[in-house]
């Protein structure tokens, strides 16, 4: 029985999200990751290996593009200021300088525009303007 913070949608069991694409080979995948800055999937140093990686499907012929936007300061910038009772994680790249787990979402339109209107698989991120960094397949 897996243990306390188990979750099998996150996981990358063959019930998780990874593996969809494996189950569903009719449905075309996409993914718009902010890879390591994102403060919300890699939001500890216990994992830091293969975090990057979290958010992406399993590969597969039906999975189109998994693209990374992510920029900026690191997920892994610490706080260690203990007067609010807790460490605070600085927010990833959604920094000043940078884009997150919340920047990628707010900044990915022409993204995801170019996912639902097209077949693309090289060119998703075709007219992208990256605020503060560049779009790459991963």
């Amino acid at each position: 029985m897996p243990g306390y913070g188990y979750n099998r949608w996150t996981d990358s069991g063959s019930e998780s999200l990874r593996a969809m694409p494996a189950k569903y080979t009719a449905i075309s995948f996409y993914t718009i990751t902010a890879g390591e800055y994102d403060q919300v999937h890699c939001f500890t140093t216990s994992y830091p290996v293969g975090c990057n990686g979290g958010a992406l499907f399993n590969s597969g012929s039906n999975v189109k593009a998994q693209i990374d936007i992510g920029f900026g300061s690191s997920a892994y910038a610490y706080d260690w200021n203990w007067d609010d009772g807790s460490p605070y994680n600085m927010g990833g790249g959604d920094t000043s300088n940078g884009v997150g787990h919340f920047r990628s979402k707010s900044n990915a339109g022409r993204i995801i525009y170019n996912m639902l209107a097209t077949t693309c698989t090289t060119g998703c991120a075709s007219g992208y303007v990256g605020v503060y960094g560049p779009a790459t397949n991963r």
